[in-house]
């Protein structure tokens, strides 16, 4: 069996250019469409793919991952 370490997605999103999620790390880096990209921690697997298949990605940001986990400004990972 496979498993996924790295997962990065390039999103059409108004806020949002591409995640990037790190399984091992427990990670999950957002670039914005401003340029700014961000490594939020102990972001659980389930929210990840919460976003990933959100209807709208901005608003599922906003309500579950924005102020709710640890990030610092981070090199963007490819």
């Amino acid at each position: 069996m496979n498993k996924i370490v790295k997962e990065k997605i390039d999103v059409r999103s108004s806020a949002i250019v591409s995640i990037v999620y790190s399984c091992d790390q427990k990670e999950m880096y957002v670039m914005f469409i401003s340029g700014a990209e961000y490594k939020y921690k102990d972001v659980e697997y389930d929210v990840f793919l919460g976003l990933k298949y959100s209807d709208s990605m901005g608003k599922y940001f906003n309500r579950v991952i924005k102020d709710k986990y640890d990030y610092e400004v981070s090199e963007y990972v490819v």
